[in-house]
């Protein structure tokens, strides 16, 4: 077992380095304290998104990713970050979109909706609106363009195609059930490829027609081809399940 105190020292040392004339150590440094469970390395995290190496503030950016969702440090991070869409550095563009992607802030999504019309950003942030089953026709047109490259992004957007696909699927089946107040795809599906997904598990908040629900699941797997397991709670019982 880690000693806490050895754990908490070595985040202060990372700290310090994040100072370091050398912006090889400082790059290292923020790298390393995505590691690092501390509410201290935030604020110094955040000054290093203007350091003047972009590598640095590329790592940072990374790093401050890690910061557990829910703490009340979060929304300090993301008005730092939405300024880094218009940073020199490809990377850091890059990194950001990505941030983005992964925030649950209703910022995030209304910052890569606007990166839609921006040549250098659109590709990134359509795959990362995509992910969060978002759709529109851009979306659409520019994961279709991506798909066709050999490399990693047109791997990529052919996953997150067919993994809309479903979604859109699920959404339509669902569309005529009442007394549903949400619902989330959660699971293996979520984090493999598409075609070794088999099932996937769909956690349904509400209070609907137990005959709907049987019957818009049968809809969506006989479109998609894939087992869907469900779990269905009332709103309070979500609530609780949250706080336990």
């Amino acid at each position: 077992m880690t000693d806490p105190l050895k754990k908490n020292q070595k985040g202060e040392l990372l700290i310090e380095k994040l100072m370091d004339r050398d912006p090889a150590v400082r790059r290292r440094a923020a790298y390393d304290l995505s590691e690092v469970d501390n509410p201290k390395k935030i604020e110094p995290l955040i000054k290093c998104l203007n350091d003047t190496n972009g590598s640095v503030r590329e790592a940072a950016i990374r790093s401050l990713l890690t910061v557990k969702k829910g703490q009340s440090h979060e929304p300090l991070i993301i008005e730092p970050i939405l300024e880094r869409l218009f940073d020199k550095a490809k990377s850091v563009k890059g990194a950001t979109v990505h941030y983005l992607g992964m925030s649950d802030d209703p910022k995030a999504i209304c910052a890569l909706k606007s990166a839609l019309s921006r040549d250098d950003l659109r590709h990134g942030a359509a795959r990362a609106l995509a992910k969060k089953g978002i759709s529109n026709p851009t979306i659409i047109q520019l994961l279709e363009e991506d798909s066709k490259e050999k490399w990693n992004d047109g791997q990529d957007a052919k996953d997150t195609l067919k993994r809309l696909s479903v979604v859109n699927a699920i959404k339509n089946a669902f569309l005529t059930s009442e007394k549903i107040d949400g619902m989330f795809i959660y699971g293996s599906f979520v984090f493999t490829y598409f075609n070794s997904s088999r099932e996937l598990d769909l956690l349904i908040i509400g209070e609907p027609d137990p005959e709907c629900i049987r019957n818009a699941l049968k809809k969506a797997q006989d479109i998609i081809k894939i087992e869907i397991n469900n779990i269905l709670l009332s709103k309070d019982e979500f609530k609780k399940k949250m706080e336990d």
